[in-house]
């Protein structure tokens, strides 16, 4: 059986892929965390790890369906002023940033 015809913009499916990505990405994180590190969901990013030390690292998880992602990709030029937002408002505070994406790198 199939579903009636419809406008496929209404469809949810890419948000759902991303959400189902990102729960991947976070459980995969926590199996990697040590005893005395914590694992902060929804945060500052998709997720945090911060170290005993005292620096944590943000990622930011993005599901796309095709293409490729450049430092031009909207997301990342999102993502990367959000981290320099989260320095400037934890100064002396060491952190690292990482964008995880399905996407492709760009072909050179």
């Amino acid at each position: 059986m199939e579903p009636i015809d419809h406008n496929a913009n209404r469809e949810a499916r890419s948000s759902l892929e991303g959400y189902v990505y990102q729960v991947y990405a976070t459980l995969l994180e926590w199996t990697y965390l040590k005893e005395d590190e914590y694992l902060f969901l929804e945060a500052a990013e998709d997720f945090d790890r911060a170290v005993p030390q005292g620096s944590y690292e943000t990622v930011q998880v993005k599901h796309q369906a095709s293409g490729s992602v450049t430092l031009r990709t909207a997301g990342v030029v999102d993502a990367v002023n959000n981290c320099w937002d989260h320095i400037q408002r934890n100064p002396g505070v060491p952190i690292r940033f990482r964008y995880l994406s399905t996407g492709l790198p760009p072909v050179l």
